[in-house]
């Protein structure tokens, strides 16, 4: 009874460990396409089935060992939701943090990372042939991605509240031997612009320094000024991804996070979002199971060694991975924006 008995506890070991490994896998790597309903059911059974004392150890310690990062984290959803104010969309340092931020951007550098070319592939997928369609990035900051559309004959413009950001962006386009596009030091959500004045309208790495409030806001400046017919794209760092929360958390409480407020976004958090908008013509995902892991230390040169520093591989898509797309098709025959209810 006693052989039988440790047989049993090590199979169940055995088991449990072969369902995290299969959910890491496929999940966190993106090796395999994996829907969101079957990781919850692969969790659902590593919980059901650790009932060994020594798993239960383990379950409840990580469980405690993750609700303390994530409250101690002020951008979860409860930090969020408990500080926010009526009428307040933003926080009040948003310039100062984008204009030091901003100084710091370097084309040199960009292009050499894989997974800014994946976010320009993710673009294009949307776009279509650039040449003569009528893009504007709200919320600019290097306006690397721009200038790369506007290689291809795009017809851009760019918006941001940093000053610093639009003069970086002004200069780039200049070393490129381009004119210098329209630039709009105007605040996102109050943008001033025509209604459907441009193809497409896009942003990455901008929402998620909004509010609640402040983001449904800007989706909708985002759609008013998108044409019939053109399209909506926001990527933002995906909550999911665990390597770079745990990053950011890290250097928030050593205070060394330089981005400011910042609440990131899953796709099932954005498709939320977009149904309480009632909007339509709606996809939302995840790509990008590799720039993840840029965010742990000394894991470049592993990347590198096992061949997936690529395109390819980042443009991936995967529920863990770096980047979470909401993308809104706007219907071709005109007709205003949704009504925003408060969030």
């Amino acid at each position: 009874m006693g052989a039988r008995a440790i047989g049993n506890r090590q199979w169940t070991i055995v088991k449990d460990a072969g369902i995290v490994a299969r959910t890491g896998i496929f999940a966190y790597f993106g090796i395999s396409a994996v829907d969101e309903e079957q990781l919850v059911r692969w969790a659902g059974d590593f919980r059901f089935v650790a009932t060994r004392r020594t798993f239960r150890c383990i379950v409840k310690f990580s469980e405690v060992g993750l609700r303390r990062i994530l409250q101690s984290n002020p951008t979860s959803e409860r930090s969020i939701r408990m500080s926010q104010q009526p009428g307040q969309f933003q926080k009040e340092d948003l310039v100062e943090v984008w204009n030091a931020v901003s100084a710091g951007y370097d084309e040199s550098t960009y292009w050499q990372l894989a997974e800014n070319h994946a976010n320009l592939e993710v673009l294009l997928s949307y776009l279509g042939n650039p040449q003569g369609k009528r893009v504007i990035e709200i919320g600019s900051g290097g306006g690397f991605v721009t200038l790369a559309l506007a290689q291809r004959g795009a017809r851009c413009a760019l918006l941001d509240i940093s000053p610093v950001a639009l003069q970086n962006t002004a200069a780039a386009f200049e070393r490129a031997g381009l004119p210098t596009p329209p630039c709009f030091q105007k605040d996102a959500l109050q943008s001033g612009l025509p209604d459907g004045a441009y193809d497409m309208v896009w942003n990455g790495g901008v929402i998620e320094h909004f509010l609640d409030d402040g983001k449904a806001l800007l989706i909708q400046e985002m759609l008013r000024i998108c044409a019939p017919g053109g399209v909506v794209v926001i990527l933002v760092p995906n909550r999911l991804c665990w390597q770079f929360q745990l990053r950011q958390a890290w250097q928030k409480m050593r205070r060394t996070w330089k981005y400011g407020f910042e609440d990131d976004m899953s796709p099932g958090r954005l498709l939320r979002m977009a149904r309480r908008l009632r909007l339509t013509g709606v996809e939302t995902y995840a790509f990008n199971p590799v720039a993840g892991w840029h965010w742990i230390p000394r894991t470049t040169r592993i990347l590198r060694w096992l061949g997936w520093e690529t395109v390819e591989r980042h443009t991936r898509r995967s529920i863990t991975g770096l980047v979470s797309v909401l993308a809104i098709k706007k219907p071709p025959s005109p007709s205003s924006p949704p009504s925003v209810a408060p969030l």
